[in-house]
């Protein structure tokens, strides 16, 4: 049994060091050969972008770096009405519903109007749950799906504050207004 594993273990050695050595011969070969180097380069013009994100920020008492990361989220190298970013926070968590609020006013002093903060008031504090509640709110149609069965609801793309009810909808199971 131990010399049937042995040669399996050298086996599946030998196989990683080939891919290795060959990964390394690309490499090499890559940038010893210019018309080959230029063939693997990335683009130098790129298609318009077509699809629209959104950054779901699910936020617990981060009022010290969540204007940062909002900041950096909306300043991203690409247009700014396909990118959305939603800052989820419960209702008792003002530090960081007003640290956010003060970060999308001054991206909207800049023209940038793709963030909001969406505030839920119920019991469950954790990150999926926070998800669950935004997901539906989400502007952007072609964002990939968390969730078996989604839709996109239409909203405001200007900086607000939402605020969800206690009770429950049938489409996320969360708190939803």
């Amino acid at each position: 049994m131990s010399g049937l594993l042995l040669l399996a273990l050298v086996g599946v050695s030998l196989l990683m060091s080939a891919q290795a050595a060959y990964t390394v011969y690309l490499m090499l070969y890559t940038w010893d050969h210019d018309s080959a180097y230029e063939a693997a380069r990335a683009p130098q013009a790129f298609r318009l972008p077509q699809i629209s994100f959104t950054a779901l920020l699910p936020a617990h008492h981060e009022e010290e770096v969540i204007a940062y990361t909002l900041e950096r989220i909306m300043h991203a190298h690409y247009p700014h009405r396909l990118l959305e970013a939603i800052v989820i926070c419960a209702k008792d968590d003002r530090g960081t519903i007003d640290a956010a609020q003060a970060a999308i006013d001054r991206l909207g002093a800049q023209g940038i109007t793709g963030a909001r903060v969406l505030v839920f008031d119920d019991t469950q504090l954790n990150k999926p749950h926070r998800l669950n509640v935004a997901l539906p709110r989400r502007v952007a149609t072609s964002s990939p799906s968390l969730t078996p069965r989604t839709r996109s609801t239409p909203t405001s793309s200007t900086s607000s504050t939402r605020s969800c009810s206690t009770r429950r909808c049938g489409w996320c199971r969360a708190a939803c207004s």
